[in-house]
């Protein structure tokens, strides 16, 4: 198994065990029982059409809403690269627009 792909299992497996460790405050508002996995998700790369996929992106639900869901997005990085800020960045505009800007239509869309 590739070190990414062990990256990505661990992520997924243990995310409670992680968010307790780094960040013991949010851990207290996520309802872990309920976490979906978004992984398969495709996300594009415009203008040019490139197809991007997150390492690990995770709906869990939030205990007292709103808001209803948080987003938690892993990415493993195996060498040190210099355009890993940048590409943080694209995935987190590409993920608010698949996620977020959907779930503000779905809220506002009269039936």
């Amino acid at each position: 198994m590739e070190i990414d792909q062990f990256m990505k299992e661990l992520a997924f497996d243990f995310l409670r065990e992680i968010i307790e460790l780094f960040f013991p405050h949010i851990a207290l508002s996520c309802d872990f029982s309920k976490k979906k996995d978004l992984n398969k998700e495709l996300y594009t790369k415009s203008p040019e059409g490139d197809e991007r996929f997150v390492d690990v992106l995770l709906e869990v639900e939030y205990k007292n809403p709103p808001p209803s869901f948080w987003l938690i997005h892993f990415e493993s990085q195996q060498h040190k690269r210099f355009d890993f800020p940048a590409r943080m960045l694209a995935y987190q505009c590409l993920i608010y627009t698949r996620e977020i800007e959907r779930e503000r239509q779905d809220s506002f869309s009269i039936p």
